[in-house]
């Protein structure tokens, strides 16, 4: 649906002006802005995060709990079961486990925060039933721990916030914030113990200083605002750095910019959550040599390379890699992208794969890079997957590329770019322009046909490559075991093996 597409633009026009729009994004986010520069800490608004629809670490397949099937007990046909005191009592049954007003009833019926009492790994109430956190916002503390389900502590958090008077002489509590992002880390990185903190930075017309590593083996979340100025997280060096000792970190809610000589992220073990926030500046927004990264709602934007992997792995939801001067560069370790916009990316183009690198595009879109890659080029060793997307531009290789196939998508490009010009790519069920002898069902088409493939294929920014119903892409692709079950915006595709489908990411 060209709803969400609608709102990926609107999330580049807001990362122009220097704040992320985590509302407008769920799918959803991304963008295809042509902003250039490095965005500053102006006085931006943040507004309010929509409640989110995508779970972590794969929405494609994630079901949404039922409403109709989590019914309290019926009076008229069962005694209600009487118990005392207020909140989860033994003597209660599974479906209604807990106390309240002398009757068991399941959570929706309880007190705030009972799933939690009762097991801290499904502290939220869904339709009547305790469930995991999967979004930081469902959440009393704004922070989830998406490895475990569980919640962030209440007593284990610090507030920062430079706009208040005394924060000089803070003591990092909500009515007595720290100043610094950086002096907070430094209290939790001296304190004993492995238990997970939470950082809460406030917005701010100034961008929160300092290079920040956590030098203790324990789970940290640093969270910005919801509503108002946005939390710019900003240093001379490489802002996020390493975050060799803990296990898990989390940013939520930020911008966070890097000067050009440097990373702006830097990681290399352990397992980093970014969700809702701006990736900006630096040599690169982030480079991924041997942890695990995942993005989700997430915009990146550089005068530099957008995201670099040499070793680990990186997974992106709902994510736009933008206007920089090269999209993705893979030379080790795999990425995964996931209804992803990869556009407007000039110099070295959209996603490049080399070495030992490994990429899996499904559901995603890359148009309108330029110059050394038009948009996907996989040489020396370099392996691609790509299934149900759309590439609008080329998808090129050399000889001493590893295996390349195409499957459920479109490879096409105007009338100045090369499609489909990989000739030992596999290619099945696919809309190209040139290789129909390379797979099968491939079905023909070129650079004239684009006009009736999309709705805007312009060759430039503010393009629109939704589908257009009754497109010569209907009923060519065929879903197998393992295919995403929702398209880029989320909208259903067909679960039955077999069963034809829209080639490419849309189905309109």
């Amino acid at each position: 649906m060209n709803i969400a597409w609608r709102r990926w633009i609107g999330v580049g026009i807001v990362a122009t002006g220097g704040c992320f729009d985590p509302g407008e994004a769920v799918l959803d986010t991304g963008s295809s802005d042509g902003s250039s520069g490095s965005t500053t800490a102006s006085a931006t608004s943040a507004p309010t995060v929509e409640p989110a629809t995508a779970t972590d670490p794969d929405p494609d397949t994630a079901t949404e709990p039922d409403p109709d099937t989590a019914t309290e007990p019926d009076p008229t046909t069962s005694p209600p079961i009487e118990c005392d005191g207020d909140g989860p009592d033994p003597t209660c049954p599974a479906e209604a486990p807990f106390c309240r007003d002398g009757a068991c009833v399941d959570c929706m019926g309880a007190a705030e925060d009972a799933c939690a009492g009762l097991d801290p790994a499904a502290p939220i109430c869904e339709a009547g039933t305790c469930a995991a956190c999967t979004e930081h916002d469902q959440c009393s503390t704004g922070a989830c721990r998406f490895t475990t389900g569980e919640c962030f502590p209440a007593s284990n958090l610090l507030w920062v916030d430079n706009t208040f008077g005394g924060c000089a002489g803070g003591v990092g509590s909500e009515a007595s914030p720290l100043c610094e992002v950086e002096e907070a880390m430094g209290i939790l990185n001296a304190q004993a113990g492995m238990e997970p903190w939470a950082i809460i930075v406030a917005g701010s017309p100034n961008s929160y200083e300092g290079s920040i590593d956590p030098g203790q083996n324990r789970p940290v979340a640093i969270v910005g605002p919801s509503v108002g100025l946005a939390a710019t997280l900003s240093s001379g060096g490489t802002t996020i750095d390493l975050w060799a000792q803990s296990p898990e970190t989390y940013l939520h809610r930020l911008t966070i910019d890097g000067p050009g000589g440097q990373p702006t992220i830097r990681c290399n073990t352990g397992q980093v959550f970014v969700t809702d926030s701006n990736l900006e500046g630096g040599s690169t927004t982030a480079s991924i040599t041997g942890c695990t990264m995942r993005l989700r709602r997430v915009y990146v934007h550089t005068n530099g390379m957008g995201l670099v992997v040499t070793g680990g792995q990186l997974v992106t939801d709902d994510v736009a890699i933008d206007n920089s001067s090269g999209g993705l560069r893979i030379e080790g370790g795999s990425a995964e992208l996931r209804r992803t916009v990869v556009s407007n990316n000039y110099v070295e183009g959209g996603i490049h794969v080399q070495g030992s690198g490994d990429l899996q595009l499904i559901n995603s879109m890359v148009f309108y890079n330029q110059y050394q890659n038009d948009g996907l080029n996989v040489i020396s060793g370099g392996s691609a997957e790509v299934v149900h997307s759309t590439i609008v531009g080329a998808l090129s290789c050399n000889d001493m590329a590893g295996p390349i196939t195409v499957r459920n998508s479109i490879v096409l490009g105007h009338e100045f770019e090369a499609g489909m010009a990989c000739t030992q790519a596999t290619v099945h069920a696919s809309v190209i322009n040139q290789g129909l002898g390379q797979g099968m069902g491939n079905v023909m088409a070129d650079a004239d046909d684009l006009g009736s493939l999309f709705i805007d294929p312009s060759p430039g920014m503010g393009a629109d490559y939704h589908l257009l119903p009754g497109s010569i892409a209907e009923g060519v692709a065929v879903h197998q075991a393992g295919d995403p079950i929702v398209d880029f915006d989320l909208d259903p595709r067909p679960m039955m093996v077999g069963a034809p489908d829209f080639a490419g990411a849309d189905v309109p």
